[in-house]
């Protein structure tokens, strides 16, 4: 199979990987800011189940 950047430059390459680096670390802390949010809204439940 052919590789589908042969096509592309060296430095477009590199500015693509970098662009999926940035991806990959915002969605990472997307996924740690709902994980907090959960968390909260989990210890309010239980909280609030205690009475």
């Amino acid at each position: 199979m052919r590789d589908k950047t042969a096509g592309l430059t060296f430095a477009s390459r590199e500015i693509i990987v970098a662009i999926i680096k940035k991806q990959t670390i915002l969605i990472k802390q997307s996924i740690y800011t709902l994980d907090i949010m959960n968390h909260k809204a989990l210890n309010k439940t239980q909280r609030k189940n205690k009475r």
